[in-house]
């Protein structure tokens, strides 16, 4: 198998110097990396340089399906496990690892586990505890939590690489925005401060974010690994630049750049208490 920077995907026969079949990426999506089955199915996998993971079946010579956001960055390499269905691939610029598995009839991927850290440097490092535990320990600092100039929110173990994670904002694999801008650009903006409590972590919302330039703050549950379904908006409106949470873990406070602080409930998402800028300074 032979790719191409113009999206051409060629099967040549050495042998004979002659080209069996032409296949071809959309939108002249250059091709980065081949991965041939090797269980007896006649499958091709194509890696391209939008981070996209292309699946043809040979003999049909058609595409089977697409995955339009493997990886951030492009797909530097992919491979197929001896014998197996299973799909190892590496990210080119997103610093992850992937293992996919694919449906027998559909082709469809599916993501089984994977490997990844921040794609650009770490930006703010917090351990995510309430009290100081020394050594560590399942109520103490076990947790990391990360933000990075990727713009993603990562919760990393100290103990086991199996329990760290991104947080997912949801926002990375909109369909209807999938093709106009990048995965980086529908993130939330860089994260200048963040606060956590363990308290009351399988209740409810029990991270708070506030990004450059914007004013709201995001509140995240670490059980969920994903956004949870209240923001939070600095009033009168303004960007925000500090965040805390109670300790009971009950309440998330925001300052603003003009000086007011307000309070919510983090399990209502509501508003309970203000103080204006004038009755600060």
């Amino acid at each position: 198998g032979v790719g191409l920077a113009d999206g051409r995907l060629l099967l040549h026969n050495l042998k004979f110097d002659t080209t069996l079949l032409e296949l071809r990426h959309t939108h002249g999506d250059a091709v980065r990396c081949l991965a041939f089955r090797t269980d007896g199915q006649p499958w091709l996998v194509s890696g391209a340089a939008s981070g996209a993971l292309h699946v043809w079946h040979l003999e049909r010579r058609a595409r089977l399906s697409l995955e339009p956001c493997a990886h951030e960055g492009g797909v530097a390499s992919c491979h197929f496990l001896r014998g197996r269905p299973e799909l190892l691939t590496a990210g080119a610029a997103d610093n992850s690892l992937r293992m996919w598995s694919s449906d027998l009839h559909s082709g469809e991927l599916s993501a089984l586990r994977g490997r990844a850290g921040h794609a650009a440097p770490p930006t703010l490092v917090r351990f995510h505890d309430d009290e100081l535990h020394v050594g560590g320990g399942p109520g103490g600092q076990t947790h990391l939590l990360s933000a990075g100039g990727d713009r993603t929110l990562r919760r990393s173990s100290i103990w086991s690489a199996q329990q760290d994670c991104e947080l997912s904002q949801g926002r990375e694999t909109k369909r209807r925005s999938m093709h106009e801008t990048s995965v980086r650009e529908r993130r939330l903006p860089p994260v200048l401060a963040l606060a956590s409590s363990q308290r009351r972590e399988r209740d409810w919302a029990n991270v708070v974010t506030c990004h450059a330039g914007s004013p709201v703050a995001y509140s995240w549950d670490t059980t969920t690994k994903a956004l949870a379904p209240h923001t939070l908006a600095a009033r009168p409106a303004a960007p925000i630049t500090a965040v805390a949470i109670s300790a009971c873990g009950n309440f998330a406070f925001l300052g603003s750049a003009i000086g007011a602080i307000d309070k919510y409930n983090l399990q209502s998402g509501k508003p309970r208490a203000a103080a204006a800028a004038e009755e600060r300074h």
